[in-house]
């Protein structure tokens, strides 16, 4: 059984996606090496027979492999490797109230394997999360454990739980919630299934999966005897679902469901999520979603000039997407992102458009939008601007050879076949490379020997394409789309009261020529004074780094200029920091790229004055001028 650090190291190295060494990993974890030798002896040992492999090579360090086509989290959610954390056991022991009519601490002891101590300890951290929901946990003499409260509210909070910690796959609840479940499994199969076939829909695996355990557990409640009393009962008795649901229970003689019980089923139908088919009925509440949605995207296309007719069928995609996303806010449902973090950063832009868009009508859809959701509608209008952006850029290459035209011919022909998104515009030999590339301003080359350029980036590639060689292109590629998106954007969004370097960047918070050749000390040294200032927090520089160890170098988006930032929860107060490095460095984890400055920006709301400082940026030469100042004056000429 792995320990949590364990399962956290393994973490570390699937996403170094290379070797780390002993060193590296005791400092991360803050712990010796040798107990990062003795944790790697005990992963060693729990892998086996699993198909990943750790490797431990000398002077080389450690490195995680998959043998087959499968993640970490898929190994251990679907295997018995793990021990249960602190917030494991607390989840567990909630489903396990919440699928009884009564346990004991004894019982709960053996499921989870711990001591009675263990247990109670435990049980003082559920009353709190219990309590939190407004549910109390009673405990009675010769009886045992039982939850009371809203019954309605009891369903909701064991849902949200079970949402958070499905995306974070850190437990089996599927497993757990099938054993103690009081009818078989197929009796909800079979009550989606029939749903889906009388409207002809198909819901996505995750809405299934989530459907099937959520049944499950409402029907276990309404076996013990706790039923749903709504105030005001939803005029549903007409639908589909409720004629659908009331035939498979009566079918099974199973349970009884009162109206409330019955209701409630239909609004976790309603609140899951499609992959085919349309769901918006001819009733005032779908109409009134439609006429709003369709505004909504209207002014997303109208921010960022793209043509709203062209884009109707993603248009509707996003009506079907917030429908159910704004059904499961008004009834206390949560909405987790496993990639939330992941599209703040790599869609920094676009992400705050939505953001501004989608709270512009919180108050006529009558809910307020969580970060997860905003991210969920980021990844819909990412979709329909990237429709209209592709056709607006395409990446052009030259390529240079210093062989005969059978080479460059078979060059040219592997590209594309390989990667036809690349608009190969000339080959040429090198002695021409330079001239031409004056001419043509190419976004890179891709040359068959070593070349060096004065003004344009050169891959270095074998004429037969590798698959490292083709891994190499589409990286630069992705990168080349991002910062063309990022510049495109940053052209066509408007900001009031434009401000000037001199307000965005102060002269105390700039330093010039600073030598350090690590990413990290990088942002230190240029957060320093703004966590000795009181504008951030000390930890807000761990959580920068943290963000480019795990999303990646999408702050990288113009040449050589990093805009390191996190999420808002340590800063005090907006502002930014200017550092300018001696020398280029290599910058991240993976795909490592180089950096000469890096731009500390520090926002407690919006993006405001780093959409600011970008616009500026991208006029005219301002960004050489900016990498190629030598002190705080040469900033300010900057206009």
């Amino acid at each position: 059984m792995l320990t949590t650090r364990q399962i956290e190291i393994l973490r570390c190295l699937e996403k170094r996606n290379g070797y780390m060494t002993t060193k590296e990993l005791a400092d991360e974890f803050d712990v010796s090496s040798r107990t990062v030798r003795n944790d790697l002896d005990m992963i060693e040992y729990s892998l086996k027979g699993y198909p990943v492999e750790l490797e431990r090579m000398p002077r080389l360090g450690i490195r995680l492999t998959m043998q087959e086509e499968l993640n970490l989290n898929e190994i251990l959610y679907d295997n018995d490797m793990k021990m249960y954390s602190k917030d494991d056991r607390v989840t567990v022991i909630i489903v396990l109230l919440i699928m009884t009519d009564k346990t004991t601490i004894e019982q709960l002891a053996r499921e989870l394997e711990v001591s009675k101590n263990t247990l109670v300890e435990d049980l003082k951290t559920v009353e709190k999360e219990l309590k939190r929901c407004g549910i109390q946990l009673v405990r009675k003499s010769y009886y045992g454990l039982t939850i009371t409260g809203n019954e309605a509210e009891i369903r909701n909070m064991i849902f949200n739980r079970y949402v958070k910690v499905m995306n974070e796959k850190m437990i089996n609840l599927d497993g757990i919630i099938k054993k103690h479940a009081v009818i078989e499994t197929k009796i909800a199969k079979e009550m989606i299934r029939a749903i889906e076939e009388e409207q002809e829909i198909k819901y996505s695996d995750n809405a299934i999966q989530e459907l099937e355990n959520m049944i499950l557990i409402s029907l276990c409640r309404s076996f013990y005897g706790f039923h749903i009393i709504y105030k005001k009962i939803p005029d549903w008795k007409e639908s589909s679902e409720y004629r659908i649901i009331k035939k498979v229970m009566e079918k099974h003689h199973t349970i009884y469901l009162n109206e409330g019980d019955i209701f409630y089923l239909i609004m976790l139908f309603h609140a899951s999520k499609k992959f085919y088919g349309t769901f918006l009925d001819d009733n005032l509440e779908d109409k009134k979603i439609m006429m709003i949605t369709e505004n909504l995207i209207k002014e997303f296309c109208k921010v960022i000039q793209i043509d709203y007719e062209a884009n109707k069928d993603i248009g509707n995609q996003i009506m079907m997407h917030l429908k159910v996303a704004i059904y499961r806010l008004k009834n206390k449902i949560q909405i987790e992102n496993p990639l939330e973090e992941d599209i703040r950063y790599s869609s920094l832009f676009m992400y705050d458009i939505t953001k501004k868009i989608l709270k512009e009508y919180e108050d006529i859809f009558g809910v307020e939008f969580p970060e997860s959701e905003i991210a969920y509608t980021t990844m819909y209008f990412e979709t329909l601007f990237q429709e209209n952006y592709n056709l607006k850029f395409n990446i052009r290459v030259m390529l240079a050879c210093n062989g005969g035209i059978s080479t460059a011919v078979l060059l040219k022909q592997r590209l594309h076949m390989m990667m036809p998104e690349l608009e190969i515009i000339e080959t040429c030999r090198l002695k021409d490379v330079e001239n031409e590339a004056e001419k043509e301003n190419p976004d890179f080359v891709i040359s068959t020997v070593p070349l060096k350029m004065r003004k344009c980036k050169v891959l270095e590639v074998n004429p037969l394409l590798s698959a490292e060689d083709l891994n190499l292109i589409r990286e630069e590629i992705t990168n080349m789309f991002y910062n063309k998106k990022t510049e495109y954007l940053a052209r066509r969004i408007s900001c009031e009261n434009q401000g000037r370097l001199r307000e965005l960047l102060q002269e105390r918070y700039c330093r010039f020529k600073e030598e350090t050749d690590d990413w990290k000390e990088a942002i230190k040294i240029a957060s320093h004074l703004l966590v000795e200032d009181g504008f951030i927090e000390e930890a807000y520089v761990e959580d920068m780094i943290r963000v480019v160890q795990t999303v990646g170098n999408y702050m990288v988006f113009i040449p050589e200029i990093a805009f390191v930032h996190a999420p808002p929860g340590h800063v005090k107060k907006n502002h930014m920091a200017f550092l300018q490095l001696k020398n280029v460095i290599r910058f991240g984890v993976k795909g490592k790229t180089d950096v000469k400055i890096i731009i500390v920006v520090a926002n407690k709301d919006e993006n405001e004055n780093l959409l600011e400082l970008i616009q500026i940026l991208t006029k005219d030469d301002n960004i050489e001028r900016f990498k190629k100042a030598e002190n705080y004056q040469d900033l300010l000429k900057i206009r």
